[in-house]
């Protein structure tokens, strides 16, 4: 089984875990260096398919209209 990561196009597109988990810290660091982008989501927001559509959507729409939205700092994990 090859190891997960976010800098090759394969899974895993979402990664669902603690904010301070050193794996996601380590990978959403070399994917930003070579230009890639993180979209931190809270997870209290995402309780079932409809919030998680909606807060997706949201994020989607800030990022292309260049909008804040709550993290979209992307070196600042969502809470």
């Amino acid at each position: 089984m090859n190891t997960p990561t976010f800098t090759e196009p394969r899974s895993p597109w979402v990664v669902v875990t603690h904010a301070d988990d050193p794996w996601v810290r380590a990978e959403t660091s070399k994917l930003r260096e070579q230009g890639g982008r993180v979209f931190p989501l809270n997870g209290h927001e995402l309780r079932d398919p409809a919030s998680l559509f909606t807060t997706w959507g949201d994020r989607l729409t800030a990022t292309l209209t260049g909008t804040d939205w709550p993290g979209s700092d992307p070196g600042v994990p969502v809470p």
